[in-house]
């Protein structure tokens, strides 16, 4: 994984990923720094697409190809709260991002407390999800 600030002050997240097929089921093979973390989709990827998603959504906006996040909802013909919940996570702190990648979150996490973290602050976001 490499995390860079970006000229204009934002932060760029970069996580070299490959599919794999082992045994007829689809794996999201994350690699970095010389080892390979096998991630079943099953469990972290769901997550991991989230994260994909929000960055993608973010882009779109970023972009002017959406005004707005109605127009954006409309365009994906899904919900409005859904897609302003997904679009959240784009600002999530990259030491959680790295605990989903390596499956080490807190016994007690759950994506619903993802989705209600509150701050824009990384430090209280880790915090919120027990990483701090």
């Amino acid at each position: 994984m490499n995390i860079m600030e970006t000229e204009d002050g934002n932060v760029l997240v970069s996580i070299p990923i490959r599919f794999q097929t082992v045994c007829g089921r689809r794996r999201l093979v994350v690699v970095g720094q010389g080892e390979v973390n096998d991630i079943d989709l099953d469990e972290s990827g769901t997550l991991i697409r989230l994260f994909a998603r929000s960055r993608e959504w973010t882009r779109l906006l970023e972009s002017g190809a959406f005004a707005d996040v109605k127009e954006l909802a409309e365009g994906l013909k899904m919900d409005r709260p859904y897609v302003v919940r997904v679009l959240r996570l784009a600002n999530l702190s990259p030491k959680i991002l790295r605990a989903v990648i390596a499956k080490e979150l807190p016994d007690d996490f759950s994506t619903e407390r993802l989705f209600n973290i509150k701050s824009d602050l990384w430090s209280e976001q880790e915090r919120e999800i027990g990483l701090a």
